[in-house]
């Protein structure tokens, strides 16, 4: 496995990616995913296998390690994460945009849209899928 450092031309972080573009997922699934300290594989490595990807096979998700930053959560994830610098400029600068975006409304919808409680519910949706990885630090899950 050869882990890149820069979002793949598919990646739906990047500004430039088409909306709607989530390799399949939903926007929910990306809100819990990203705030969450999950292991996230990168859906255009050729090992990817959806959420039975296995950790050491295939590259870590660089949009997901670039929004993180981006979003104030980065240093809240375990070192064993891919931590990369923010990139405002290549990846959304907020969930906000993210979600306005993929969704097609205003920022003002999108805010409105993630105050309903969306955002909650989003992560406990993730939070309880026993097939998202939590890494390890120290022998323990973090």
């Amino acid at each position: 496995m050869n882990q890149h450092h820069k979002p793949c031309a598919e990646c739906p972080f990047r500004r430039d990616i088409k909306p709607g573009e989530l390799g399949g997922s939903p926007v929910e699934t990306y809100i819990g995913q990203s705030v969450l300290p999950f292991w996230l594989p990168c859906h255009c490595d050729k090992n990817y296998a959806y959420k039975e990807s296995k950790v050491g096979e295939v590259s870590q998700c660089v949009g997901t390690a670039i929004f993180r930053s981006n979003i104030g959560v980065a240093q809240l994830m375990p070192a064993s994460l891919l931590n990369l610098p923010s990139d405002k400029t290549v990846v959304f600068g907020s969930m906000v945009e993210f979600v306005a975006h993929h969704k097609r409304i205003s920022n003002g919808e999108a805010v409105a849209f993630l105050a309903g409680g969306t955002m909650r519910r989003c992560i406990e949706k993730e939070a309880n899928d026993p097939m998202m990885k939590i890494l390890e630090r120290n022998g323990k899950k973090v």
